[in-house]
């Protein structure tokens, strides 16, 4: 018998689970269609209202935009100190993946999401202080720092919500 089949262990009979968010049922329903239909569908359901999805899309693109631009910077703070720049990208990623995250949460979890991503974002401004400090890369571009500025906002803004 492959052990697969579950005749290798004795099965209890399994309880109907009973889910917790409509949201999720819906989300669920759409699941054969195509991503996008998918990720498009689920925007439009639940209690928050189309400022903060809006509000949310345009910030991810900000986002991954300061990636790009962390890049040269994360590899130049690489060459002289390989634990600072693992933080610096760690906490890099986690904003637009908490970002996202977020966007398909609800209630507290969603508001907990944005939280981290803006936990991570003012963590990204102090390891490039840090960087700046210690002497690792010169001053830091404005439009940088700027734009983690915006990010760190329009999240505050998404929490207070």
């Amino acid at each position: 018998m492959p052990a697969c089949s579950g005749g290798a262990r004795p099965s209890r009979p399994r309880r109907p689970r009973a889910s917790r968010s409509g949201r999720l049922r819906a989300v669920r329903g759409f699941a054969s269609q195509p991503c996008t239909t998918l990720r498009a569908r689920a925007w439009d359901r639940g209690p928050r209202s189309g400022k903060e999805v809006a509000m949310a899309l345009k910030i991810y693109s900000v986002t991954i935009e300061m990636l790009r631009r962390l890049r040269p910077v994360i590899e130049k703070i690489g060459g002289k100190d390989a634990n600072l720049a693992d933080q610096l990208r760690r906490a890099a990623t986690s904003v637009p993946l908490n970002l996202h995250e977020g966007a398909y949460s609800q209630g507290r979890n969603e508001r907990a999401r944005w939280h981290t991503a803006m936990g991570s974002a003012a963590e990204v401004r102090a390891c490039l202080d840090v960087a700046e400090a210690l002497g690792y890369v010169e001053a830091v571009d404005h439009g940088l720092r700027d734009s983690l500025d915006h990010i760190i906002a329009t999240l505050y803004r998404l929490t207070q919500r």
